[in-house]
C-alpha cells in the first residue's frame, strides 16, 4: 500500500489541536481526556473503530505535527492506547516550555 499523509486536527477530533484546547491533557478514572480549562478533547466515534480496522489490516500509521508535538514510534501501529500515550506525552512537554 503507498504512503499516504494528512493532517490530523479535523480528521480524528473536531478542532485545531494547537488553537482550540488548552494543554495539558488529562485521563480521568472513567476514561475522558480533559485539556486543563476540563473541556473534553473527543475523537470523532469512528476513530476507535478506523483504528482498530488499519492496524488488523497491518496499514502502518505514524503521526507528525508542525506545532511540535511529540511523535513516538509505534512498531505495529496505532491505537486508541497510543494515540492517548501520545496526546499525553505533548501534554507533558508543553507543562514543561
Amino acid at each position: 500500500m503507498p504512503p499516504s499523509s494528512g493532517g490530523i486536527d479535523y480528521t480524528l477530533w473536531p478542532f485545531w489541536v494547537d488553537t482550540h484546547v488548552d494543554p495539558p491533557f488529562h485521563k480521568s478514572s472513567d476514561g475522558t481526556v480533559r485539556d486543563r480549562l476540563v473541556q473534553d478533547i473527543r475523537l470523532y466515534p469512528e476513530v476507535p473503530q478506523v483504528l482498530d480496522r488499519l492496524q488488523s489490516l497491518g496499514v502502518p500509521i505514524a503521526a507528525a505535527s508542525r506545532t511540535g508535538v511529540t511523535c513516538i514510534h509505534i512498531q505495529n501501529g496505532i491505537n486508541l492506547q497510543t494515540l492517548t500515550q501520545g496526546l499525553e506525552t505533548f501534554a507533558k512537554t508543553q507543562a514543561g516550555s
